[in-house]
């Protein structure tokens, strides 16, 4: 048993202090978590910058239009996303290019802007940036191989459908260097679950983190804007205001019937079809990021 003797140190002296070493342990852990999130999400926004940039000289080299491949514009709702990797050429359709890829658009960033794969991984996630060379793990020698991502494994972000739907087509809907300042170009990775579905502006802090993208755990999306600048939001009703003032989901497609209000149009078939999220967007205030984080690589071709 130990005594104090003017210049000693007690058991009970010993034990205070393990257990204070212990409580500020568990208090320093959430805090040294919170850091890591702020830096990540820093980190983040500065790479949706870097793509800001690409796309802003590959608007500037291509008469102010924005990176996509070829489309089919009589069945703009069947999109796909990680196909024709091996094409040689992403613009040829006839030799297997597939037409509507979301996915592919962005990997002309790569491929003619030289812009580094790296860029296009959020560090708040377990993608990992393409490689090339001879080594091992490499997916082509030259990025010029290759003409997509292989699959989501290889992406953090979604990017606005440049593909638009019958109505959009006919309307102000744009892919180019006009678009508006609050139209989104490119953004935290779109979560297509059925709770973006599910959601309005008027939801809970809690119902819309449901909503959000993954990347950063529920709490908000970095979203790259038509005037280049990146904002961190907390909701997905963050795009595009309608002649009403409401935003648009950027996760999903808006309704016919908000299409028809602002077209001033009547609905067709391919209109009438098609996922509400993974598909075309429906008029000129609408914008649909993707792909989504739940997208199989398995229906790519």
């Amino acid at each position: 048993m130990s005594s104090r003797n003017g210049k000693g140190i007690t058991l009970t002296d010993l034990i205070v202090g393990a257990a204070l070493c212990v409580i500020l342990m568990v208090a320093m852990v959430p805090a040294a978590g919170v850091l890591d999130d702020a830096r990540n999400k820093a980190a983040c926004a500065h790479n949706l910058k870097l793509i800001a940039a690409a796309m802003s000289t590959y608007s500037n080299d291509n008469n102010g239009k924005y990176p996509r491949t070829t489309r089919d514009y009589e069945h703009p709702d069947n999109l796909v996303a990680y196909t024709s990797v091996k094409c040689t050429n992403p613009f040829d359709e006839k030799n297997g290019m597939q037409v509507n890829d979301v996915t592919a658009g962005l990997y002309l960033l790569i491929r003619v802007e030289k812009l580094d794969p790296a860029v296009f991984i959020c560090p708040s996630t377990k993608a990992k940036a393409l490689t090339f060379g001879k080594g091992a793990g490499a997916i082509a020698e030259k990025t010029t191989d290759i003409s997509n991502f292989p699959s989501g494994d290889y992406l953090s972000y979604s990017g606005s459908c440049p593909f638009p739907g019958r109505i959009a087509l006919t309307t102000q809907w744009v892919w180019d260097s006009t678009i508006t300042t609050d139209g989104p170009l490119v953004s935290d990775m779109n979560p297509g679950s059925d709770a973006v579905l599910h959601v309005t502006a008027r939801s809970t802090a809690a119902e819309l983190a449901k909503a959000n993208s993954l990347n950063h755990g529920g709490t908000g999306q970095n979203v790259l804007y038509g005037d280049y600048h990146v904002e961190f939001t907390t909701t997905p009703f963050c795009g595009i205001k309608d002649d009403t003032g409401a935003r648009d989901n950027i996760f999903s497609r808006s309704t016919v019937q908000h299409a028809i209000h602002n077209a001033g149009d009547k609905p067709g078939k391919e209109d009438l079809k098609g996922d509400p999220i993974f598909g075309p967007p429906t008029d000129a205030y609408d914008s649909v990021m993707l792909p989504t984080a739940n997208y199989k690589a398995a229906k790519a071709k």
